[in-house]
């Protein structure tokens, strides 16, 4: 995963693509599971660096359950797509690590540049 994020850092989207498939076929070989939200959290940043915020939307919807640490990913998307009140929720059921006085879109980006 950290390979993955490095190049999504650099920008590399089709390398940490290709990265986070590995990391996805890995678990699968090993029982660990479908696809794990870490991995589907960073696709779906990709998705919205790349302007398909749809696809990210939907990616988290299918792929990573509320209440995983793709939460705070899943609060950036619905900000994007203009769902503040969804967003609002997202964050309001996932409060550790975040003080109340502290905005909420610098959560967002803070948890999601992680």
């Amino acid at each position: 995963m950290k390979t993955a994020c490095d190049l999504l850092a650099l920008g590399r989207f089709d390398a940490a693509r290709r990265r986070l498939s590995q990391v996805i076929g890995h678990a699968a070989q090993h029982g660990t599971g479908g696809v794990p939200p870490a991995a589907s959290a960073m696709e779906s940043l990709i998705d919205l660096s790349q302007g398909c915020l749809a696809t990210a939307r939907l990616r988290l919807e299918c792929f990573a359950p509320a209440g995983t640490q793709a939460d705070s990913v899943r609060a950036l998307v619905l900000y994007e797509s203009g769902a503040l009140a969804q967003a609002q929720r997202v964050l309001t059921q996932n409060r550790s690590g975040r003080p109340d006085e502290s905005p909420a879109d610098a959560w967002i980006l803070s948890h999601s540049l992680i």
